[in-house]
């Protein structure tokens, strides 16, 4: 059995892959692709975190221009 599948329990797979993405925690050096480890460290790079990549950074929402005839 593999690790995720033993956190589920099994209710919604679709929503607990959702919520653990939601969850991760992005490396702060903006050239690394890695997420930081239940240590406070990023598992790629090493990196300590400093806490500033916490939380998730939304794009404002904007609404998309209309269509122009000519």
């Amino acid at each position: 059995m593999m690790e995720a599948d033993e956190r589920h329990n099994g209710d919604d797979p679709v929503e607990d892959d959702a919520s653990e993405w939601s969850r991760r925690r992005l490396c702060s050096d903006g050239n690394c692709i890695g997420v930081i480890g239940p240590d406070g460290r990023c598992k790629e790079c090493g990196k300590p975190d400093d806490g500033g990549a916490g939380e998730p950074v939304l794009a404002p929402q904007s609404p998309l221009p209309s269509a122009v005839e000519d």
